[in-house]
């Protein structure tokens, strides 16, 4: 999927519900794909959670959907930047390098920004990155200048008796 594909999440989705099946049951309100998050356990496998993430093929999120007469709210999808654990890189996870990172790393925290920005406001997570990371320099207004001249009619001063 793209960047500027439509994804929401969902949460308390009970686990037993496969993604398939919650597939077809969002499909007529413009679902095409499901994606269940899940965390790492100490032996490596994975353990479903009760958050999903829905892949829309529709032009804007839609607030809720229903599913077996249930409402769920739907939250815009905001992804976490890849960082890798070994050579302490942002843009690629650790299964993809040859340790560790923290929500407190500052360049973890400006690739969040700059994701979150490009998310928003739909754009390529580049621009997102160019506009946040080199913004233009802030120019003062210029204010029209006014010529006052002693005697005429727009000079307050004009009328004072000294």
């Amino acid at each position: 999927m793209s960047e500027a594909s439509i994804r929401g999440v969902i949460r308390n989705v009970p686990i037993k519900d496969k993604e398939e099946d919650i597939l077809s049951l969002l499909a007529d309100q413009g679902v095409v794909k499901v994606q269940r998050f899940s965390s790492l356990s100490t032996d490596g496998s994975r353990i479903p959670l009760k958050t999903v993430t829905l892949y829309f093929n529709t032009l804007q999120l839609p607030r809720e959907v229903i599913m077996a007469h249930e409402v769920f709210p739907v939250k815009q999808f905001i992804p976490r930047p890849a960082f890798c654990r070994i050579s302490w890189n942002f843009g690629h996870p650790e299964e993809k390098c040859h340790s560790s990172g923290t929500l407190e790393c500052p360049k973890y925290n400006n690739r969040q920004q700059i994701i979150k920005f490009a998310y928003e406001n739909r754009i390529p997570i580049t621009e997102a990155s160019k506009i946040l990371n080199n913004p233009e320099p802030m120019r003062p207004t210029q204010l029209p200048k006014l010529w006052i001249t002693r005697g005429s009619r727009s000079d307050p001063k004009s009328n004072l008796d000294y």
